[in-house]
């Protein structure tokens, strides 16, 4: 089959199909590498305060437990919120699976697929 056709045919339609926004990702991630080193760390630091801020909207292991949050003072520094995360050990994964998973995930759960 032709790399051309999976890439900008069959590829666009199974990923919209499962409701995952990898192509918009990805042009997301082109235009990124000509950005500016201090742009770049700002869209982590952004990217890092609204994940955490969506895992203690919707994840009860987060919503239970100390995370930071990234609406607070420190937070605009992306490793004070690194600091305040709890720790999670494979252990505490085993033990509080269900606390951990997003129910409401785009395309839904699927075991044994990896998010990356």
């Amino acid at each position: 089959m032709s790399p051309t056709l999976v890439r900008h045919l069959i590829r666009p339609i199974h990923e919209r199909l499962r409701r995952r926004p990898t192509f918009t990702l990805l042009r997301e991630l082109e235009r990124g590498q000509w950005t500016s080193p201090d742009e770049v760390r700002e869209t982590q630091a952004r990217k890092l305060r609204d994940l955490w801020e969506h895992a203690r909207r919707n994840v009860r292991y987060y919503q239970e437990t100390r995370a930071p949050r990234g609406d607070s003072a420190d937070a605009a520094d992306s490793l004070a919120l690194l600091r305040g995360a709890p720790t999670l050990s494979k252990r505490d994964i085993r033990l509080r699976l269900p606390d951990l998973l997003w129910s409401r995930a785009p395309g839904g759960l699927h075991p044994y697929c990896t998010g990356g």
